[in-house]
């Protein structure tokens, strides 16, 4: 499990901590942040690990869950009207025109976050992220940096792999499918201003691993209007970087780049299957009925209970409220999250008919594993616990993006005393001869 194979290593950097202070990580990386705009972020100083055979594993089984996910997708398609569907996942009505059903129906995806909670039993599904603009991948970079300031490079199969690199690969095979003359990277300037990173690093790696366009990033404020007339949009390739949840649906550029003849990586569909309903629809016995044994088994062993609260069922849940978490379905970054042993019963309640009761999912609640760290160079060790961010692309899987907090059972970057970094994927023969190394410090 993630925090037992980290213990040695992490106990080691806890003593090694002058060490740190000395290789002025916490500096590097703080320049690092700065360079990319990211206030909100804050970086580990510490490095982590994940073994192979693990990881392994859990990016084939997790592959059987979004797998499940379109099942029940093309289940739904069948019973359900579009606009039915669109009703239930909450998606603007002035934006249903442009969500590409073929993709939804097939499970088509360019990059998919599989949020993880590691405890005692094994990992807990807590999100599914299935948009470009999931975040976190620059956390890789920020890793390379710090092992490049302890001279740990060699002992590691990180290996400076930028985990973009797979996408600039899916992006390679689009541009010799048709002849485009520029890759924008697209973001939303009120998303860049939350402090969010910037997408220098994307472009960087777009254009090492190969892609012959120019690449260039802009926002909506920035996005030359002249690429929206059909002869020059019909040679650009847009990625998207923001979420739903981060523009105006009614914004005019939005509708104007929507509708002109843009190949857009991927539309909103984007959102609906990231909906946090998905993890209610996956204990749909209905539903369960016409998945594989596989699938049916990566949703017993990873998703814990979900369900949908109601105004019948709300008195049983307060009832037993300790064995469970309520978040709203909008709730992102540990925001909206209530773990129901923190409150007594009269406060959840009132906290659940304030967001609103049918905007709610009751999750089975499994206590998060605990492993001290070092939280910044400066400080004592302190308990942490961990969200982990698998990412699959295509096929493939790209490594762990990492959340950490000391206080709270629900971890949100916008909190100071909550940080994010990565996990190396090694052997158990890499382990020890980076322990070894960092004994050596």
């Amino acid at each position: 499990m993630f925090c037992e194979f980290n213990r040695e290593l992490q106990g080691l950097m806890i003593e090694k901590s002058d060490q740190l202070k000395k290789a002025q990580i916490k500096e590097r990386l703080t320049t690092f942040k700065n360079g990319l705009a990211a206030d909100r972020y804050e970086f580990f100083s510490t490095p982590f690990i994940f073994s192979q055979t693990d990881f392994e594993k859990l990016s084939n089984d997790l592959k059987h869950l979004l797998d499940a996910q379109t099942n029940i997708m093309n289940q739904i398609y069948q019973q359900r009207s579009k606009q039915e569907i669109l009703d239930y996942f909450m998606i603007p009505n002035v934006l249903r025109a442009y969500i590409n059903w073929q993709r939804l129906l097939s499970g088509e995806q360019t990059i998919a976050r599989l949020d993880l909670v590691p405890h005692k039993k094994g990992y807990s599904v807590c999100g599914m992220n299935l948009h470009t603009g999931v975040g976190g991948m620059a956390c890789g970079d920020a890793y390379d940096l710090m092992m490049e300031s302890l001279s740990l490079e060699p002992y590691y199969d990180h290996g400076k792999v930028s985990a973009y690199l797979t996408l600039a690969e899916e992006i390679k095979t689009l541009c010799r499918q048709q002849k485009y003359e520029r890759l924008v990277i697209l973001d939303w300037q009120s998303h860049a201003d939350k402090g969010y990173p910037s997408f220098e690093l994307m472009q960087l790696s777009f254009i090492q691993a190969g892609v012959r366009l120019p690449v260039i990033t802009h926002t909506e404020q920035s996005y030359p209007k002249a690429w929206l007339a059909p002869e020059e949009a019909k040679k650009t390739l847009v990625y998207r970087g923001f979420g739903l949840n981060e523009i105006d649906p009614y914004d005019e550029f939005l509708h104007a780049l929507l509708k002109s003849e843009a190949r857009i990586l991927h539309g909103f569909e984007d959102e609906l299957r990231s909906n946090k309903r998905w993890l209610a629809l996956m204990w749909d016995e209905a539903y369960q009925a016409r998945l594989t044994q596989e699938q049916r088994q990566a949703i017993k062993q990873y998703l814990p209970y979900t369900c949908l609260l109601s105004q019948d069922t709300l008195p049983h849940f307060i009832a037993h409220k300790n064995d469970y978490l309520f978040r709203g379905n909008g709730s992102a970054r540990g925001q909206g999250v209530l773990v129901g042993k923190a409150y007594s019963d009269a406060e959840l309640e009132q906290k659940l008919l304030k967001i609103g009761v049918e905007n709610v999912l009751v999750q089975e609640f499994m206590e998060a594993d605990n492993m001290p760290i070092l939280h910044d160079t400066d400080e004592q060790p302190a308990g942490h616990k961990f969200v982990l961010g698998l990412y699959i692309m295509g096929e493939r899987s790209q490594g762990l993006a990492i959340r950490g907090s000391k206080v709270c059972d629900r971890i949100n970057l916008t909190s100071g005393l909550a940080k994010t970094g990565w996990a190396a994927i090694i052997n158990d023969q890499e382990k020890a001869q980076l322990i070894e190394a960092v004994r050596r410090l």
